[in-house]
């Protein structure tokens, strides 16, 4: 199993995927959660109440550059957006020398034709592409390691 950054954040985590997953089979990371919508905020603290999850929070606002600055070694995103409309809003949060998990469906490979992280002090750790077991459902994990 990788061993994931200590201080994370999932960026949009909607129903709390993949954050309260993630925070299950990797109980000592440290977790907020980042949903604005008021009653997805209701379930994700239900949700960590009912399980008794320990170390994980909610943001309850919209990420931007000025509202997230929370030190962060690592940002997981289902990816809702492109990656260059991401990074700009995590900037103030994500230590050089962190990572973003970035959650993509098929339309990826489109995006990384004209994707270049060095314009934003990233670089590419990582492109895996998949299939979900048992559909045609391609999928891409591409992880960055901010540079500067």
């Amino acid at each position: 199993m990788p061993k994931w950054p200590a201080r994370m954040i999932d960026v949009g985590s909607g129903a709390g995927f993949p954050g309260i997953p993630l925070k299950i089979v990797n109980p000592s990371i440290r977790l907020t959660l980042c949903e604005p919508r008021p009653n997805r905020i209701n379930f994700l603290n239900m949700v960590i109440e009912k399980m008794n999850l320990k170390g994980i929070d909610v943001f309850g606002h919209k990420v931007t550059s000025r509202s997230m600055t929370i030190p962060v070694d690592g940002v997981i995103s289902r990816a809702f957006e492109l990656m260059e409309k991401t990074l700009p809003r995590i900037a103030n949060s994500l230590k050089v020398g962190g990572r973003v998990f970035f959650m993509k469906g098929p339309a990826v490979a489109d995006e990384l034709k004209t994707f270049h992280p060095e314009d934003f002090g990233y670089k590419f750790v990582g492109k895996h592409f998949y299939t979900i077991p048992n559909s045609t459902q391609e999928r891409a994990l591409i992880v960055l390691e901010r540079v500067e």
